[in-house]
């Protein structure tokens, strides 16, 4: 055995694994290039070059200007054999020397429907308007807030809206509909009643009514049963509690409904006093003595 073979063996016999572990990946950077990794080290069969050189395997010496900074700040810069190449970030737009922000909001697409966009360095960001929930991205649908319990106050009607609800107090209410609650309202204290009628307060509205006795319109006017004569010709209206009754007065007969006439009262037998001449009257009569006579003429007459 040669003596450089016995010491180049005790060489590889003293050294750690990690030191053989670099041997070999130095010649398997050899083997891909054919020159050995120069000046770098070996990873992925590729040879990263340190600070100052540069080539296919490290071999050639190299300034490397990107140590410099001589792109802009919003640039990534890449350092090749005897230059460099300046590049704007994702984001942003540029020559990579002076690279300004993409304003992605001015893009019709740039969020969904019911979204707002926020332009950022760099990028963008997208939200939902108030009222809208969902992805901003693809698209934001109306909330039903009146879905919600307790979105208006107690006894209020809620109405849903695009991006919003409106609460307000039912007819016949008033009060706060969205922090307090709605009340009944007593429109009787206003008279809304037509004259004669009463008025009766209920839950969100009122009602009307003529008394007893009373007909007519209660939201106009409420009148006695007998002031629209209902009775027939020369009959007497009598006006009771809750309706009304039709007669014929005295010296009447017939059907006080249709008509009453008067009676002949001096058609009776004895109407008048012996003697006496009878003269009938309306709804009447009287008794008189002839000429000649004199006495009571209801009772005799003598001459």
């Amino acid at each position: 055995m040669h003596l450089e073979s016995i010491y180049e063996e005790a060489s590889t016999q003293q050294r750690t694994p990690e030191e053989l572990a670099i041997d070999h990946v130095e010649d398997d950077c050899g083997h891909e290039s054919g020159i050995e990794c120069q000046n770098g080290a070996c990873l992925d069969h590729q040879c990263h070059c340190n600070d100052g050189f540069g080539g296919c395997s490290c071999e050639v010496p190299d300034e490397n200007e990107c140590k410099n900074r001589p792109c802009d700040v919003f640039a990534h810069c890449t350092n090749t054999l005897g230059s460099f190449h300046c590049s704007c970030f994702p984001g942003y737009t540029g020559d990579g020397f002076h690279c300004q922000d993409i304003d992605e909001c001015q893009h019709p697409d740039a969020c969904g429907i019911n979204a707002v966009c926020h332009n950022i360095p760099g990028n963008y960001t997208c939200d939902c308007l108030q009222g809208y929930e969902g992805n901003p991205y693809n698209g934001c649908a109306d909330i039903d807030e009146c879905s919600y319990p307790g979105a208006c106050a107690p006894g209020a009607v809620c109405k849903n809206s695009e991006g919003g609800y409106l609460c307000a107090c039912p007819p016949g209410t008033t009060g706060d509909p969205v922090q307090g609650n709605c009340i009944d309202v007593d429109e009787c204290l206003g008279a809304p009643c037509g004259p004669g009628a009463i008025c009766a307060n209920i839950p969100g509205s009122y009602v009307c009514s003529c008394p007893p006795g009373f007909a007519g319109d209660p939201y106009r006017q409420c009148e006695d049963e007998c002031s629209s004569s209902p009775c027939g010709k020369g009959a007497k209206c009598e006006n009771l509690v809750g309706n009304f009754s039709c007669v014929c007065p005295t010296g009447y007969s017939g059907d006080p409904k249709i008509s009453c006439t008067d009676i002949n009262e001096c058609a009776r037998p004895n109407a008048c006093g012996v003697n006496a001449q009878c003269s009938n009257t309306e709804g009447s009569f009287t008794c008189s003595c002839p000429g000649g006579f004199s006495g009571d003429p209801h009772v005799f007459c003598q001459s």
